[in-house]
């Protein structure tokens, strides 16, 4: 028991720094990490890709939203100005009679 708590916290740090990794575990962990890395580059290299690609997707679609929203725009004031000369009363050429001035109905 004595020897037990003779130990300092040196002591115990040198012992978990002083752990050896046999070499086919290193190189195992290296490699592993080495594919880890390796696989997300290409990973987010094909991602930039697709962002790239549904950009120009967008940036299309966007375009043609506008292209559209003025055509109809433009329809909208046709049938709206086409209306507007529809409502207009047509010029007669006789006279309105106009209402008798009696208590009867208009």
């Amino acid at each position: 028991m004595s020897e037990q708590s003779s130990s300092t916290p040196t002591d115990r740090i040198h012992r978990v720094i002083d752990l050896r990794i046999p070499l086919p575990y290193l190189l195992s962990g290296v490699m592993v990490v080495l594919w880890a890395l390796i696989s997300m580059y290409f990973s987010v290299n094909q991602l930039v890709r697709d962002v790239g690609d549904l950009q120009i997707t967008v940036k299309s679609g966007n375009s043609q939203s506008t292209t559209l929203a003025g055509e109809i725009a433009i329809l909208r004031w046709r049938v709206d100005s086409l209306e507007g000369v529809r409502r207009e009363p047509l010029p007669t050429s006789q006279p309105q009679a106009e209402p008798s001035k009696r208590g009867g109905r208009p």
